[in-house]
């Protein structure tokens, strides 16, 4: 379980990740905001659904389930491409490794029209040292500046890791190009998953498997690594009347 507390838009809240019914001791809030909690609650809640590895696995075992192509891509990329691989987490990790993933992630995110990498609360994990990063340089590459090709952001618990932000950059390059990069992003998945199992994690939580059509082609991509299916609910309980009125309001907005 990962237990936060921090202040945005002039709201006290207590952010508690992977909850499964253990006891609660938290400081003041307006708002208490359960996010993968395990348990189904008896208030209103969202749904969502993931998938899941099992890393008390072997790493044949987990291989082994991981699609045929992915496979032969994870090879080619160990053996042949020119790959460098640096997995740090909160322990190792330096504010210069942050801003390089956040700058990455927001260039991506422009190509995707997606919203940017949320700092505050990636600071917030750092600092209770709930944060994992891997990145992956192409070291054939003469330009340093454009080395980073992948990059994902873990947040974790002392037995879980989520993965929260994937991103990967082809810089308008050739076909060749961005079927390294495809590799070198299938790859890392397969580093991260050999190193949380091997720093002790139960779990690898694959950070969501909608089945929105904008979401399904992401989804379809997870799969190939052999995850298991599993259902987890978001949801927030106002603690003050100020977060009551707060996440009514939200509610009114559709938010």
């Amino acid at each position: 379980m990962i237990k936060l507390s921090y202040r945005r838009n002039k709201i006290d809240k207590n952010l508690v990740f992977f909850h499964n019914g253990e006891e609660l001791d938290l400081p003041k809030c307006d708002i208490i905001s359960f996010r993968e909690s395990r348990q189904k609650p008896n208030c209103k809640h969202t749904e969502k659904f993931t998938l899941i590895t099992n890393l008390h696995e072997s790493e044949e075992e987990l291989l082994a389930k991981i699609d045929k192509t992915y496979r032969y891509e994870i090879r080619r990329a160990k053996e042949k491409d020119n790959l460098k691989i640096d997995i740090v987490d909160s322990n190792k990790l330096t504010k210069n490794d942050i801003d390089k993933f956040e700058s990455f992630f927001n260039e991506f995110a422009k190509t995707k029209g997606l919203g940017y990498c949320d700092r505050k609360l990636m600071d917030a994990f750092f600092t209770n040292t709930n944060l994992v990063i891997a990145f992956v340089y192409d070291e054939s590459q003469e330009d340093k500046s454009k080395a980073l090709i992948v990059a994902h952001a873990y947040y974790v618990s002392d037995k879980i890791a989520r993965l929260w932000y994937s991103c990967s950059h082809f810089r308008d390059g050739d076909g060749q190009y961005k079927n390294l990069v495809g590799r070198a992003n299938r790859l890392l998945h397969w580093e991260d998953i050999c190193w949380f199992k091997n720093a002790g994690y139960d779990t690898l939580d694959w950070g969501g498997a909608g089945k929105a059509d904008d979401v399904k082609n992401i989804s379809k991509f997870k799969r190939g690594f052999g995850g298991s299916d599993a259902t987890f609910y978001n949801y927030d309980v106002a603690k003050t009347f100020k977060g009551k009125v707060f996440l009514f309001i939200k509610r009114l907005l559709g938010k």
